[in-house]
């Protein structure tokens, strides 16, 4: 089960951020008070894929036949931190 919520965490963390997202520019529309949400949100996210990448790496089984679910977890993260940073993009430059 644990290697279940690693794999899923980084997906689940940007499927929040999406939602967060889009759901302020909805609210807010074009204003200031939307690029700092989205700005915080976005911060609020990568923070929490980086605590993911360092939990998920630490716990890291040495000769474990379930290693391949750690690697595949990794790259779950990077990829999620990859998009949470790509969707942050229009908040930041605008």
């Amino acid at each position: 089960m644990r290697g279940w919520t690693f794999l899923l965490a980084g997906p689940i963390v940007w499927t929040v951020q999406f939602f967060a997202l889009y759901g302020i520019a909805s609210i807010f529309l074009t204003s200031t008070t939307t690029r700092v949400l989205a700005g915080l949100v976005s911060l609020a996210c990568l923070a929490a894929i980086a605590w993911l990448f360092v939990h998920v790496r630490r716990s890291q089984p040495v000769d474990d036949p379930d290693a391949w679910m750690h690697r595949v977890s990794l790259l779950g993260i990077g990829v999620s931190a990859v998009a949470v940073f790509w969707q942050s993009l229009p908040a930041l430059i605008a």
